[in-house]
């Protein structure tokens, strides 16, 4: 009778336990995990539970509107503690940023963003990438191929077309130009190019005396314009593919002893307190905004990569930037 009384009382008391255990398990179950958390805050609320590691191949980060563009990720990043982003520089070097991309897909990231150098060369890399099941998103340069997940950039045949139509209000239609062009292969020096002949074209009074592509860097671009000014060429006008060049262009102007505001001169980025002065004292006559897509590209990659769907072509407006808005852009700057 004392082992059946025993065995009656211990099963009330079995139950009970089970109850407590869970409750227990209920209450650790409210706790935030561990790997949702960032720094023992809850994570932001674009975070997912999986970590996801997001290779950036960057052209080159001398270049002052890429700079840009890195703090721009680096700080996006920062909204999205489930990502981390490694920045690679190819420092202007085709062959460099092919074995970064191979790097990056020997180590398995889970998506890539690339601007690439040239289009040509780096097609076949980014398409290994792509047949991986790596998602590749463009950053406002394309390659040579269908295949990559989506592009991100402004419309630089649009660019192009809006210089030209600002050119010929800002000359009546007339005068002689001289086109500091990009890097050769690059999608945007082709788009800026045609967009703008595209244009001028409406105006038979205006026209391409010289033209030479200076890679989007300052110092070829002054060497080029030093150039053009000892073989006297006569022109009025110049475009510049991007502002780093049309900085070049004026430095050398200024050697000469030449007077920038006698000239028409147009740029590209607008990333620059620099350019934005410049245009204040009357030695650019304007520049137009290239977005420097952080944010962007980054709400990207985190929607692609935690399964929700993005347009396959994002492009971004631009902005005319002249003397009369010059003010109020600076202050729209990345500090």
């Amino acid at each position: 009778m004392q082992m059946k009384s025993l065995k009656f009382t211990a099963l009330p008391m079995a139950l009970g336990i089970a109850a407590a255990l869970a409750g227990c398990m209920k209450d650790e179950a409210k706790k935030p995990d561990a790997a949702a958390t960032n720094g023992g805050a809850p994570a932001a609320a674009g975070a997912s539970a999986k970590h996801f590691r997001v290779g950036f191949a960057q052209a080159n980060s001398k270049d002052p509107y890429r700079q840009v563009q890195n703090a721009a990720l680096k700080e996006a990043a920062k909204t999205y503690p489930d990502i981390t982003l490694d920045i690679q520089d190819a420092s202007d070097n085709n062959e460099t940023q092919i074995n970064q991309v191979e790097t990056f897909l020997n180590e398995k990231i889970d998506l890539l963003l690339i601007s690439p150098n040239e289009a040509a060369p780096l097609t076949p890399v980014v398409g290994k990438v792509f047949d991986a099941k790596i998602p590749v998103v463009l950053m406002e340069r394309g390659i040579n191929s269908e295949k990559y997940t989506a592009w991100l950039g402004g419309d630089n045949k649009d660019i192009g077309k809006q210089a030209g139509e600002f050119l010929i209000k800002a000359s009546g239609g007339k005068g002689k130009i001289v086109e500091v062009m990009g890097r050769a292969g690059a999608t945007p020096t082709n788009d800026r190019h045609q967009g703008f002949t595209d244009a001028i074209a409406k105006s038979p009074g205006l026209k391409v005396v010289d033209s030479y592509n200076c890679n989007y860097q300052r110092e070829p671009a002054q060497t080029y314009m030093e150039n053009v000014l000892q073989k006297h060429t006569d022109f009025n006008i110049i475009y510049a593919h991007n502002d780093e060049m049309a900085l070049g262009a004026i430095k050398a102007l200024k050697a000469a002893g030449k007077d920038p505001s006698k000239y028409i001169i147009i740029g590209i980025d607008g990333v620059q307190e620099e350019v934005v002065k410049a245009i204040q004292a009357n030695e650019m006559s304007a520049t137009f905004e290239y977005n420097w897509l952080g944010k962007e590209a980054l709400d990207a990659a985190h929607k692609i990569l935690t399964g929700s769907t993005v347009e396959r072509k994002i492009s971004l407006p631009t902005l005319l930037v002249t003397k009369e808005n010059a003010a109020d852009y600076l202050a729209h700057l990345p500090k």
